[in-house]
């Protein structure tokens, strides 16, 4: 069994994303902090395997379904190279009424996203209550979205996922614009301070340092207020472009430092 599902951006009337989850609910933990507007689970389909499509084929896995649907919607990707590659230039009824008709049932679920409160970022680690355990040394980082110059700022101690290209579950896609850490070697202290400049930056040019906000500053915020914030706390600059990670980061979440 597994589920497909319809995720909308609430700043936008078309553009959604069709993906798939091994459960109702799971991929919706790391939903919410890739935009600064509310998302909005729209609909979710249960998936029986095997299932078999309208031509007869069987489909025996769940990523094959996927495929099947994307592959059918093809000619209404929006794609603009930086945001995630699952979506869609529909309206959220064109987009529910595709898939039940691709999927020949209607949604199991609607507004799933009703009375559930995510505060994970997975732009974030670790956890600021974990952040004195650390061994690695974390950098804050300055993102700026597509098309509406949004600026979002987080603590992560991992070289890769700031960098990548492409923002799985954003519509816009966003991109790192700069960071900042200490010298030397990774230490408690170190992560602190930047844990501090971080806190100063949303409290003053954001909603709050809650993680409701997930680092979204407020609309109108410049990638350069928030940059000027860190570097009078005493952080410094990191050039964000190469290609090995400064001493303490991890290359990536799965590999240590």
């Amino acid at each position: 069994m597994g589920w497909i599902y319809a995720v909308q951006d609430s700043g936008y009337d078309r553009g959604i994303k069709i993906g798939r989850s091994s459960t109702k609910c799971g991929f919706w933990r790391a939903v919410p902090c890739y935009s600064p507007r509310a998302m909005a689970y729209l609909s979710g389909w249960r998936i029986e395997l095997p299932f078999t499509n309208k031509a007869g084929q069987i489909l025996a896995e769940l990523p094959e379904i996927e495929g099947y649907i994307h592959s059918s919607l093809s000619s209404s990707r929006l794609d603009n190279e930086c945001n995630g590659i699952e979506w869609f230039d529909l309206t959220a009824s064109e987009a529910i009424d595709s898939v039940s008709d691709i999927l020949c049932r209607c949604p199991d679920v609607r507004d799933g996203h009703i009375g559930k409160v995510v505060t994970n970022d997975q732009f974030r680690n670790p956890h600021p209550r974990d952040l004195l355990t650390l061994g690695n040394k974390i950098i804050a980082w300055i993102y700026r979205e597509q098309f509406t110059d949004r600026v979002k700022t987080q603590i992560i101690d991992d070289w890769k996922a700031p960098r990548e290209k492409r923002r799985r579950y954003s519509r816009n896609g966003f991109s790192a614009i700069a960071g900042f850490t200490y010298q030397g070697r990774p230490n408690p202290e170190g992560n602190k301070s930047v844990h501090a400049a971080w806190t100063r930056a949303m409290e003053i040019l954001g909603p709050s340092a809650d993680d409701l906000a997930h680092g979204w500053v407020n609309d109108s915020v410049s990638v350069e207020a928030v940059a000027e914030i860190y570097a009078s706390s005493g952080l410094e600059s990191v050039d964000i472009d190469r290609l090995a990670p400064p001493e303490g980061v991890r290359p990536a979440y799965n590999r240590s430092a």
